[in-house]
């Protein structure tokens, strides 16, 4: 039995929540599951049912609404954003001096493609062909590297649509900081879905896998969030560091839009999601 600290009542529905919760969590551990020992299994449950009880309790329903509308407002950004991409990265894939010179700006976005190359040839020469097509070649990169600016350009515009959305005072990030976990992962979903959309064009972004572009989705998230965040001062900061809706994963964001690096935070998820 594990025991709570707090004496509760819990629904059906939210006992469904509980269990979805913990469900994610395994999945998102499942290389260290085998090795828990019971107690750190009653250790894990009791802790993420803690930090429900918590969310549920500093939920803001009126701000959830707001940012769900702000949020559907924003989706509009994507795809005028993000839509010419494709055809853009079809012109330069065509000629190899200027797939080149791509790289030649982008020297992290060139070792990846280098290794890429490396672990291509290693494959076929070992005889494992279907895992040599599988390897993302030098213009899967030279690709993102166009792409970088225009996913930059999304979390600016995003972040004052939303920001607009939300009554444009500069409290947006403040009435973030109390919305549950799901409008955090509904917001994920949303911007895969766009990124989707406007990429879908481009059969090398149709290489990846679904956790390769939902973490791509959950980076450009954690951006916009931080913006907000930032832009409406040190208390929205502290709410998002901390309590019941600490995001994980934040602080990097946080830290990338306060010294305008932004791009290098992009560059490190590709490298971290594809290295």
């Amino acid at each position: 039995m594990i025991y709570l600290s707090t004496s509760v009542s819990i629904d059906k529905e939210e006992i469904n929540n509980l269990k979805n919760i913990f469900v994610e969590y395994l999945m998102k551990k499942k290389k260290v599951v085998a090795t828990l020992t019971e107690s750190e299994l009653h250790r894990i449950i009791r802790n993420e049912v803690m930090r429900y009880l918590k969310e549920e309790e500093e939920i803001d329903k009126e701000a959830e609404k707001e940012f769900g509308d702000a949020l559907a407002a924003s989706m509009g950004d994507i795809t005028s954003t993000l839509g010419k991409v494709p055809g853009e990265i079809e012109k330069v894939e065509a000629d190899k001096e200027k797939a080149a010179d791509v790289l030649k700006k982008e020297p992290e976005l060139a070792k990846l493609a280098t290794e890429a190359v490396r672990r291509r040839k290693r494959a076929l020469k070992e005889g494992r062909k279907k895992e040599a097509l599988n390897e993302l070649g030098p213009l899967f990169f030279v690709g993102i590297a166009m792409a970088i600016p225009a996913l930059m350009q999304i979390v600016g515009k995003m972040t004052k649509t939303i920001s607009q959305k939300m009554g444009g005072t500069g409290e947006a990030g403040e009435k973030i900081a109390h919305v549950g976990h799901h409008m955090h992962e509904k917001m994920v979903q949303m911007i895969r879905k766009g990124i989707d959309a406007a990429l879908g064009k481009w059969k090398r972004y149709n290489q990846l896998d679904d956790a390769t572009k939902n973490k791509i989705a959950e980076g450009i998230q954690m951006l916009i969030v931080a913006s907000l965040a930032v832009s409406s001062g040190a208390g929205a900061v502290d709410a998002l560091n901390k309590g019941g809706h600490a995001l994980a994963g934040i602080e990097g964001a946080l830290t990338a839009v306060k010294a305008g690096e932004i791009k290098g935070f992009l560059i490190d998820l590709i490298k971290t999601t594809l290295g």
